[in-house]
């Protein structure tokens, strides 16, 4: 028996006990909350729903087929296992290097940074003091301690997903709010409680049709019906849901100072060792003549070389690291070599490139 025959028969007063409690399938969902002897229809119905429940209910009938809403209704309304949502972590590194991720780090990591800074270039240093250099600082880390700026761009990307996901929990909690008012089904709590009369609901069976439905499905039947679904692609815009308030500052920063710390013990036991003087010498050579690392370089214009370009890879005791190309990077087909030289070499590579091919 159906809930509509069975509701049918509870107002012509043939149905002897609970009809709702009776038809199982709706019997979570459906609950006779208070008979009105002297006039059945006027019954009271209570309709609850989880939230993920609900906001399944909500959605235009062929949501599953264009976007992912179930999967972020799920994982708004914490069902199932989850890891990054909305950030690719295989970009996290990108993010970094652009400047993104530093601009969260605590004051005490400012201050770590410039410590850093001030052991291995001083000259970044004061354009990092000066506040216009997250970018070219943060290249410098990753490029020089590329294992610890790609652990601290991780964790970033996990603890900034973790911020956009409360977010679109928040959103979410707030969807379908007074939505089932069109249909005389009043709200307790939006989401999850209502109420409305065994009269209400035979009368929108025999409005809408659809008499074979349980509860949850006929009203997601007739919300399509009416054209009152949601149709946001919840993945969509997904940046606004970020709120200052949802992000662990403490949490991340607590990460970066540990990996800040790696930095700063490897430069004092570069320090001992004596390294770290030739690599400071290096840095201010290269600069000196205008040279950016883990960038494509365009050897001097008399050289009249077009095409080919070089970049600085780093240093490896005291020899500069270089990656040259006889053809424009973003072309196939040409030779790529490798060389580590030292400075006066470099000088011979930079103004006379055809020793080198």
């Amino acid at each position: 028996m159906t809930l509509y025959e069975a509701l049918k028969m509870f107002v012509a007063g043939e149905y002897k006990g609970d009809p709702v409690r009776e038809c199982h399938t709706s019997s979570y969902n459906l609950k006779l909350a208070k008979v009105n002897k002297s006039d059945l229809p006027k019954s009271i119905l209570y309709l609850t729903f989880d939230r993920e429940e609900y906001l399944k209910m909500i959605q235009e009938e062929s949501a599953r087929n264009h976007n992912n809403n179930y999967y972020y209704i799920s994982i708004a309304t914490g069902g199932g296992y989850h890891s990054n949502v909305f950030l690719d972590s295989y970009s996290s590194e990108q993010d970094f290097v652009e400047g993104y991720t530093i601009r969260n780090f605590s004051e005490v990591n400012f201050e770590k940074v410039k410590d850093i800074l001030r052991m291995v270039n001083p000259k970044l240093l004061q354009k990092f003091i000066d506040g216009n250099a997250e970018q070219e600082v943060s290249e410098f880390l990753m490029n020089r301690y590329e294992s610890q700026s790609s652990s601290i761009a991780y964790e970033y990307s996990e603890y900034h997903d973790a911020c956009l996901v409360a977010g679109m929990k928040e959103y979410l909690l707030q969807k379908g709010c007074n939505l089932l008012m069109t249909f005389k089904i009043l709200e307790m709590k939006c989401q999850r409680q209502y109420i409305t009369s065994v009269g209400n609901i035979i009368r929108l069976y025999e409005k809408y049709g659809h008499e074979d439905y349980e509860i949850v499905e006929f009203l997601h039947k007739i919300i399509n019906d009416e054209n009152l679904y949601d149709d946001d692609d919840y993945g969509d815009d997904y940046y606004a849901y970020y709120d200052d308030k949802n992000f662990d500052y403490e949490g991340f920063n607590s990460w970066v100072t540990v990996q800040l710390d790696k930095i700063i013990e490897s430069i004092e036991e570069e320090k001992e060792s004596g390294d770290l003087e030739k690599e400071r010498e290096l840095y201010e050579l290269m600069d000196k003549l205008n040279i950016k690392f883990e960038k494509w370089n365009d050897f001097p214009k008399e050289k009249g070389r077009p095409g080919h370009k070089f970049a600085v890879k780093g240093f490896d005791n005291g020899k500069i690291v270089i990656q040259y190309s006889n053809n424009a990077p973003y072309r196939t087909g040409g030779a790529m070599q490798t060389y580590k030289m030292g400075f006066e070499d470099f000088l011979n590579f930079l103004y006379h490139p055809e020793l080198f091919d």
